[in-house]
């Protein structure tokens, strides 16, 4: 995934805001369930340092002079039902912009959006007075309900995910400016203060928008070689096939794979049999994985039944433990 700015207000982002014993609080801005049909792709960059980047928990879930939490969906598929983008909290709008396209971009096309500074793509600013701001960014053609002046209310939809700007995935850009600094909202702490520091999460439910290292969000099963474009496009897995298939493959992604990641992929049987398996060791830290494994079957055709596709990141921690990520798709064989 490459590494874009996509804040478009004109503002400076260098000075600290004075931080208060009580701070604002969000709602997710999104109308949907995390790590269920939507998954956090980026979080903040709190490395102040040019070409450098740690995420809130210093880790590297993002890109350097990221602003902002990223809220991706599975698909432009998805994307084209509409998922509603949500005012995290009352305020009133400040400044939007609509019009601009949503598409998969070509790089000619990525630095023609940059040279034209409309990185953010559709978006909305929200002010919400005490010098507050969030901004959303984007969002979907024609899909902008509000008007700059009205008042909206925490949770009111205020336009959808979309493919506009600087962006190769659907996701909204949501972004924290208070007294002109750059908030994350996991730590309650300015991108200047440094990783690794919870002073307040400004989450109004914390308890379910929590910092997720990876995301394992789209796994399933083919009968060809799966092409992850396709998959970003629209192409569902296959649930049920039958007993004449020449080929068979499971398939995953995930957002925020690590170096020296340990991944293991395994299809079973309706006997609990694994029938093919594959093991690798991630090379680098990367921003989105995709792999999938596959058997030939014209000599060794599927008996009818249930089979499982198993998936599981073994990443090793500072003491030496082992942190496992695993996720599972099935499919019917008749």
């Amino acid at each position: 995934m490459r590494k874009f700015c996509i804040w478009f207000l004109a503002s400076s982002l260098l000075c600290a805001p004075a931080l208060a014993n009580d701070k604002p609080t969000f709602a997710l801005p999104v109308d949907c369930t995390l790590s269920q049909n939507c998954w956090i792709m980026n979080y903040v960059d709190m490395d102040p340092a040019e070409n450098a980047f740690k995420d809130p928990m210093c880790h590297e879930r993002g890109y350097d002079s990221h602003k902002g939490t990223d809220i991706a969906i599975r698909s432009k598929a998805v994307m084209d039902k509409g998922v509603n983008v949500l005012a995290a909290m009352d305020g009133t709008v400040e400044k939007l912009r609509d019009g601009e396209t949503d598409a998969f971009r070509s790089e000619e096309d990525l630095a023609a959006i940059k040279e034209s500074r409309k990185e953010c793509g559709n978006a909305i600013v929200i002010d919400h007075g005490n010098a507050l701001k969030t901004i959303y960014c984007h969002l979907k053609k024609d899909s902008i309900t509000v008007q700059p002046g009205q008042d909206v209310k925490t949770g009111d939809s205020i336009g959808q995910i979309g493919l506009s700007g600087m962006t190769e995935f659907p996701h909204v850009h949501f972004g924290i400016l208070w007294e002109g600094a750059v908030m994350d909202p996991f730590t309650g702490q300015s991108n200047t203060q440094g990783c690794g520091t919870v002073r307040q999460s400004l989450w109004d439910n914390a308890q379910n928008i929590s910092y997720s290292p990876t995301e394992i969000y789209y796994t399933g099963f083919s009968t060809k070689v799966p092409d992850l474009d396709a998959l970003d496009r629209g192409d569902k897995p296959v649930s049920e096939i039958t007993t004449d298939e020449e080929i068979l493959t499971f398939w995953f992604a995930a957002f925020g794979s690590m170096a020296n990641d340990e991944i293991n992929m395994r299809i079973t049987n309706q006997s609990g049999q694994t029938i093919v398996k594959h093991s690798v060791i991630e090379p680098k830290t990367r921003a989105r994985i995709f792999y999938y494994i596959g058997k030939k079957l014209e000599n060794e055709p599927l008996q009818p039944g249930i089979y499982t596709g198993h998936v599981e990141i073994k990443r090793k921690q500072e003491d030496g433990n082992y942190k496992i990520f695993t996720d599972t798709a099935t499919l019917t064989v008749k």
